[in-house]
This record gives C-alpha cells, sequence and structure tokens, in this order.
C-alpha cells in the first residue's frame, strides 16, 4: 500500500510555479479603469477614472521608468486634473526613485498607498500556496513610516484571455504610520503586469496623516490593450 501511495505521488504532474516578474518593454502602454469609494465620518465620496501607464525606457538589467497618467473625476469635486508622475523601479519591481508634479506631501501619500497596494515579485518562482514578504521603508519632509508587505499566491486565473496568478496582499505600517490593507491582485504569468486589482486601505493615508478613513479601490486593464 506504502508502494503504491509512493507511486501514485510521483506520477502527479508538479505544480507550475512562476517567476512573476516585470518584464517591461519600451514603447508599451496599458490603461486600466479606475474605481475608489472614500468613507470619512459616515460620508462618502465616489471616485472613477482613467489610469494610463507607459514604460519609457528599460535598461540592460531589467530596471524600467514607468510614466503613469490618471485623470477623473469625483461625485464631491467633480472632474480632477490630470496627475503625471515618474516611477523609476528596479528589475524586481522595487521604487527606486519618484518625480511628480504634486506637491511632497502629496507624493507621501501616494508612495504610501503604493507600498500599501502594489506588487512586489518574489525572488523566485513561486507557485499555488507560496508566501513572500517585503519591508518598504519611505522617508520624505521629516516623516517615516515602514509598511510590511505579505504576498500570498493563491489560484491560476483567466483575465481577458490573459493567464493571471491571483495574489493577496496583506500589508501594514509601523513607525510613522498605521494604515493596513487586504488587496487581491491578479498578475499576468508572462510579463509580471498587473491586469485586475481589488482592495480596501483601513485608516488611508490623506496627506501624511492616517485617520479613520476607508478606501475601496477596484481596477481593471481595459480590453483592448495587449
Amino acid at each position: 500500500m506504502t508502494a503504491l501511495i509512493l507511486a501514485l505521488c510521483l506520477s502527479q504532474p508538479p505544480k507550475p510555479e512562476f517567476l512573476l516578474r516585470r518584464v517591461a518593454k519600451a514603447g508599451q502602454t496599458f490603461v486600466m479603469r479606475e474605481a475608489q469609494v472614500q468613507a470619512y465620518k459616515g460620508q462618502s465620496a465616489r471616485y472613477d477614472g482613467k489610469i494610463e501607464e507607459t514604460v519609457l525606457k528599460v535598461d540592460g538589467r531589467g530596471g524600467y521608468i514607468l510614466k503613469t497618467t490618471r485623470q477623473g473625476s469625483s461625485d464631491a469635486l467633480g472632474n480632477i486634473p490630470a496627475e503625471t508622475t515618474l516611477r523609476y523601479f528596479s528589475a524586481k519591481n522595487e521604487l527606486i526613485r519618484y518625480e511628480s508634479e504634486i506637491s511632497e506631501a502629496e507624493q507621501v501619500t501616494d508612495r504610501r498607498k503604493l507600498a500599501l497596494t502594489g506588487f512586489r515579485p518574489p525572488d523566485k518562482s513561486v507557485g499555488i500556496g507560496s508566501t513572500w514578504t517585503f519591508e518598504v521603508k519611505i522617508a520624505m519632509s521629516g516623516f517615516e513610516v515602514r509598511t510590511k508587505q505579505t504576498f500570498t499566491a493563491l489560484a491560476l486565473e483567466s483575465v481577458e484571455g490573459r493567464r493571471a496568478m491571483k495574489v493577496k496582499l496583506e500589508a501594514s505600517e509601523s513607525g510613522g504610520g498605521d494604515c493596513s490593507s487586504n488587496v487581491f491582485l491578479w498578475v499576468d504569468v508572462e510579463d509580471g503586469s498587473i491586469l485586475q486589482f481589488d482592495g480596501t486601505i483601513n485608516k488611508a493615508p490623506l496627506v501624511t496623516n492616517s485617520v479613520d478613513a476607508k478606501i475601496q479601490i477596484a481596477a481593471r486593464r481595459m480590453k483592448d490593450n495587449p
């Protein structure tokens, strides 16, 4: 009986594993539709917009420069002017430089949100059930916060015909902040890009301060994108 069980185990095909690392290509553009609902002190506001991301340059080691333009409208504020940022990423999708038109205080808030919701690929190939962690440190304008990220690969799914790993991100701040998040990301297994996103930030950062606010965010790549 033991020999039979062992034989059956050995005959099972190995579980597929993926590196999930971003394979950026210069000139590549993705567009996502985004919806946010912010709740604070019994009131809520909805934001609907579009995020356009273009890879401007890729270096010889796989690092890349990403231009992001976000524009949309809010039921509380009406049309919101477009905001453009340049983010410089390493080959491991680690943010190493940031340039933006917005104020430095708003940049801190944006970087905190990115740490609470952004994807970081593992250092090696992973399969369903794998877990990996990172710590992100943000220090700007006399403000410092650390965010611990825990990623778990949950399932292989299809998004608009593309094979994706559904990944759960649980993140929490320490030091100068106490935000936390629970996020699901669908990562293209071929090039590591994000196909879909759905999550919640608790005690959301609003211009460097954490307040008793909750932000629910959902985004999906538009169908006509490659």
